[in-house]
């Protein structure tokens, strides 16, 4: 049987990256309900986690131990919560029977809990694509940053947003990467504005 362990760090970063995204919207595409795990992918031995909503792709590279997993093999699993005091996650694959465990872990590699699923009646996207198409746009410019490359705090960026979360869409106007930049409502629902300051990067 094929086996997956990470650290409950790993875990919790593709819950928090990917399946974030996952939860802002309800999508008829079955494949995108679920978290897409490929293993052995192009990272130089790492693996990759891939989350999208249909709107927008989140991903997390990752190291794990591995035993008997083929080169690019994908495994669609849900968003799922993190018993407390996980310290580390196993992935028990068994392709006979089409289904997988995972089963959380305490630091004495106790078993706190573990959920039997089914594979997903699902095929994976081709995330890697949008990435690289994305970021061949970004190379063409400054060694990769892209034409334009402002650093914010996120905490900032989230509170801000917070108070559009009525607005059907929202318009980001930049002046120049070192200049405050706005937030407004793209429709007629309310007057309202954000300004935000970018913090330095060091290059």
């Amino acid at each position: 049987m094929a086996m997956v362990k990470m650290t409950v760090y790993q875990w919790r970063d593709i819950m928090r990256v990917c399946g974030s995204v996952m939860s802002n919207y309800e999508s008829d595409n079955p494949a995108l309900r679920y978290i897409d795990i490929c293993f052995h992918d192009e990272f130089g031995g790492y693996h990759v986690a891939y989350g999208s909503n249909g709107y927008q792709i989140s991903r997390v590279i990752f190291q794990c131990d591995t035993d008997d997993i083929p080169w690019g093999y994908h495994l669609l699993i849900p968003a799922m919560k993190t018993p407390a005091r996980t310290r580390s996650v196993e992935i028990h694959l068994d392709d006979d029977a089409k289904e997988y465990d995972i089963v959380f872990l305490d630091e004495d590699n106790d078993i706190i809990n573990a959920v039997r699923s089914l594979f997903a009646d699902a095929s994976p996207l081709d995330y890697k694509s949008f990435f690289k198409k994305a970021h061949e746009n970004f190379d063409q410019y400054n060694h990769g940053e892209g034409k334009y490359c402002i650093a914010v705090n996120p905490k900032y960026l989230l509170s801000a947003l917070e108070g559009f979360k009525s607005c059907d869409n929202v318009i980001l106007n930049f002046g120049s990467l070192v200049q405050p930049f706005t937030i407004r409502p793209g429709d007629d629902s309310m007057n309202a504005e954000a300004l935000i300051l970018p913090v330095r990067k060091q290059w």
